[in-house]
């Protein structure tokens, strides 16, 4: 088990990151990232799990290349240091060492079966403090995989890209509403329920 080290202000980085902490204000985020993360979610894991694993930082330009939104997570909470594996590259290994640390996120899939069965156990144990899940989160997923079992067609993946964290915010905020306005659809998918509301809207 890993044990904490705590900072000055209270930010918690594990002992065996000891060697990688540099001053947060010595760093900044990288001005050139195209992802958006959600800082919220990353936050809430902070505060539980502390950092666990090491950004990237380009050590000629301090800027960081692999873990922007922790950054700004930690910079959020108050931190004055965090754990840094400060790297020579080149401008271009920085741009694509960042392109790719996003996009092979991006591939990666879920068992959604063993998924589902994780989640439900700590659901049930109260125990989904940041893990970006909240019950609404497992009851949706839960559903899904019930409606495909009895037939269901297949879900349609995508991927949404927003302007800014508020966009973001916004759009979790409001498909979270359509749930609570529609509790007989709990069943249907995010899309249904936009549907059911624009018909509303056009009615």
């Amino acid at each position: 088990m890993t044990v904490k080290t705590r900072t000055e202000d209270g930010g918690r980085i594990a002992s065996s990151l000891a060697g990688l902490v540099v001053p947060i204000e010595s760093i900044q985020p990288s001005p050139r990232n195209p992802r958006e993360g959600d800082v919220g979610a990353i936050s809430e894991s902070l505060r539980r799990f502390g950092q666990q694993k090491p950004i990237v930082v380009q050590k000629s330009t301090g800027n960081v290349v692999a873990g922007n939104h922790l950054y700004r997570a930690a910079v959020g909470l108050g931190w004055t240091e965090i754990a840094a594996n400060v790297v020579d590259m080149t401008d271009r290994d920085a741009k694509a060492f960042m392109i790719a640390d996003n996009r092979t996120a991006d591939l990666g899939t879920y068992d959604q079966d063993e998924l589902a069965a994780m989640l439900r156990e700590m659901a049930v144990d109260d125990d989904l403090a940041g893990t970006g899940y909240d019950g609404e989160d497992v009851d949706e997923l839960l559903k899904h995989l019930e409606w495909k079992s009895d037939g269901g067609n297949p879900i349609i993946q995508y991927v949404l890209i927003f302007d800014d964290e508020t966009q973001q915010d916004l759009w979790t905020r409001w498909l979270k509403a359509l749930r609570k306005r529609y509790p007989d659809q709990g069943d249907q998918t995010h899309a249904f329920r936009i549907a059911l509301f624009l018909a509303e809207q056009e009615a």
